[in-house]
């Protein structure tokens, strides 16, 4: 089940830029600690689970575009080091901006779906 998860997190991080710093592993555990800590997963089989974690994914990547747009305004002021160790971001401005628009659209094409 590790593979296949691993799998769904490179087809999700592949609409992403290359140079980002999260890795298909990575964001398999980032999904895996989501969901320890809703404690409620309710997948009736192995399909279900796979489109759960797929949906915990796309969250973990929209969530993140979101805190860079709240950065970007200037949000969440924090300090920061001056040695040069400070991690890369995961998406520039422009990615941010395309994963949010993503994530609103998907959003009216699954209202659309149900209707």
């Amino acid at each position: 089940m590790y593979n296949e998860l691993r799998q769904v997190a490179r087809r999700q991080l592949r609409r992403e830029t290359p140079a980002h710093t999260l890795s298909a592993t990575a964001l398999v555990h980032e999904m895996y600690l989501r969901l320890l800590q809703q404690r409620q997963i309710s997948a009736a089989d192995r399909d279900s689970f796979l489109t759960v974690a797929a949906q915990t994914m796309r969250r973990i990547l929209v969530d993140h575009a979101r805190r860079r747009q709240r950065l970007k305004r200037g949000g969440d002021l924090q300090p920061i080091s001056l040695d040069g160790n400070d991690p890369p971001a995961l998406l520039d401005d422009r990615e941010a901006d395309e994963v949010l628009m993503l994530e609103c659209v998907l959003g009216r094409l699954a209202e659309l779906a149900r209707h």
